[in-house]
């Protein structure tokens, strides 16, 4: 155990650090110290983490270097440089639930995503539109260009709904839009003429259980 101390230290993890360490994730002294090595040469090394900072961040150090937080810390850099994910760390990536989106994202060429970021501008969204509509749903991004052109037509050249509001709404666009989001709004209509519906919003219509609706 001293000798794996030893490896945190040198390092410069304090006995406070470790102490909060061990008391966040006791698992990170029963690693190898060959692995305790290899983490932090990447996390205090590479990534310039604090040891301060990583006390209070023990969920990396489960986490494979090899399969996870590397392959993941590739995607935060692909993302922060397409200006889609803000002030997001490694350690809110590695446990995000939506990880297959990103990976999506990340494997597009830089060409193809650009490509993409235009279809969503040629519809009015602002790069501050595009940065709430990937933080609310990063789905979004992984959709192909003919997709996006599709529902944007249909949400914004149908629908009149503004950039600022779809932004808010992502939960429009992973649905289908020929065998839900469609057949909903024309029942919407239906509602509406007949005075049935009130104030109810399609986005309300669309996310109603099958059963229910």
């Amino acid at each position: 155990m001293e000798k794996k101390m030893d490896v945190y230290r040198g390092f410069g993890f304090s006995d406070d650090d470790l102490s909060l360490l061990f008391k966040n994730q006791p698992y990170c002294f029963a690693l190898s110290e060959d692995t305790i090595l290899d983490k932090l040469s990447f996390f205090v090394g590479e990534l310039e983490y604090t040891p301060s900072y990583l006390a209070t961040c023990p969920s990396l150090f489960p986490l494979s270097l090899e399969k996870c937080v590397k392959p993941r810390n590739e995607v935060l850099k692909i993302l922060k440089e397409r200006m889609l994910l803000g002030s997001k760390s490694l350690i809110t990536l590695v446990n995000y639930p939506e990880l297959r989106c990103f990976h999506a994202i990340a494997s597009s060429s830089i060409e193809r995503m650009e490509k993409k970021m235009d279809v969503y501008r040629g519809f009015g969204f602002s790069d501050d539109d595009l940065s709430l509509l990937f933080k609310n749903q990063p789905y979004c991004f992984a959709l192909s260009e003919d997709t996006i052109l599709d529902k944007l037509s249909f949400f914004v050249g149908e629908l009149e709904y503004t950039p600022s509001y779809l932004a808010t709404c992502p939960s429009l666009f992973p649905l289908s839009l020929e065998k839900c989001v469609k057949p909903r709004n024309e029942v919407l209509k239906i509602l509406k003429e007949m005075m049935l519906l009130g104030s109810k919003s399609l986005i309300t219509l669309v996310n109603y259980p099958e059963l229910r609706f």
